[in-house]
Parts: C-alpha cells; structure tokens; sequence
C-alpha cells in the first residue's frame, strides 16, 4: 500500500479536465496515473449528495470536444460512471473539519472544493488535485493551504491523509518503495 491508498482516492475534477483540455503530450501522466489506478482497481470517494458527480457530469461532459473525450473513452467510462464501487461520504457542513477546511480554502460560493478536501480527509486517503489557487498553495503571507490542510487533517486524528497534485502522485505511485 502506498500514499495513494490504493482501495479509494479522492479526485478533484480539474484532474479529468487537463486531460481532456490540454495537449495530449502534457496529459501523459494523468493518463499513466489514471490507469495505474486502474489496474489496482482503486474507486473514487464521493460526496452523499452528489456534488462531486455532479461537477464531474457538467464540468467534463459539458464542455468537452467529443474527439478527445474518444481518446479516453473507456478510461473515463471506468472512473465516471455513475453505477461504479464509490466510497460515500456524508459531508457535514456543521462539522468543525469542513468548517475548518472552508477557512483554509475560502472558497465563496463554490463549496465543491471543500468537499473534494473533506472527503478525503474523512477517510484518510488521498486527494488528487491540480488547483493550485485554492487547495495547493498560499493562503495567508507564505503558507501554504496544503500545508494547513494536512495539519488540521492530523489535528484530528487523520495521519493518513494526502494531497498531491497530478505529477507528484505519479512520483508516488512510481515510488519503488511504495508500489506494493
């Protein structure tokens, strides 16, 4: 097992939507991590009420050329099909964790982001993301909200959590240490 927790991970949508929108040869790695996790059959941790599907359904299927959507046709079809094995997570927005997160994340009106945090915070695996303005980088002065995430994510009792983003969970998975 490695940071990736190979059973469930949590997968921010812009993860699916470089692959879909950006060249092919800087997609590479999202590929290459999208199918390694493939191949050990690991499922994607979800919201309750569907946020998370649902931003997957308007975001990648709404505004995607259907000519690359058929390069990764049966790739997409396996992490976004709505009968997969997902983890269901209920999110309290009441919860000091998501109430703690939003501080950290301050996200406005858009709370998917937090959820995509919560998620996985709340069953200690990992998160997949490439949003470096909101979840990855500065917050206040020069600390970094991924660095306050993780912390709050120990705080209360999560020693398991992670976030990375694309390139850095490929590194992981290809980790020799850690790909068992």
């Amino acid at each position: 097992m490695n940071n990736l927790s190979f059973d469930f991970v949590a997968i921010d949508t812009n993860v699916f939507g470089h692959l879909m929108t950006k060249p092919v040869e800087e997609c590479v790695h999202i590929e290459y991590l999208l199918v390694k996790l493939y191949e050990k059959q690991t499922r994607l941790i979800v919201d309750s009420k569907n946020r998370v599907t649902n931003e997957y359904c308007h975001t990648l299927f709404g505004h995607l050329k259907i000519s690359r959507h058929s390069l990764y046709e049966d790739l997409l079809e396996y992490w976004l099909s709505p009968t997969s094995e997902n983890l269901i997570v209920t999110v309290d927005h009441n919860e000091k964790l998501m109430k703690e997160i939003k501080k950290i994340v301050k996200i406005g009106c858009k709370t998917t982001d937090a959820i995509f945090v919560y998620v996985a915070i709340r069953k200690d695996r990992t998160l997949i993301t490439n949003d470096r303005q909101d979840i990855i980088d500065y917050a206040k002065g020069d600390a970094k909200r991924r660095v306050k995430l993780l912390g709050l994510a120990k705080k209360c009792g999560f020693k398991g959590a992670r976030i990375f983003d694309s390139q850095e969970a490929v590194d992981e998975i290809c980790s020799p240490s850690k790909d068992s």
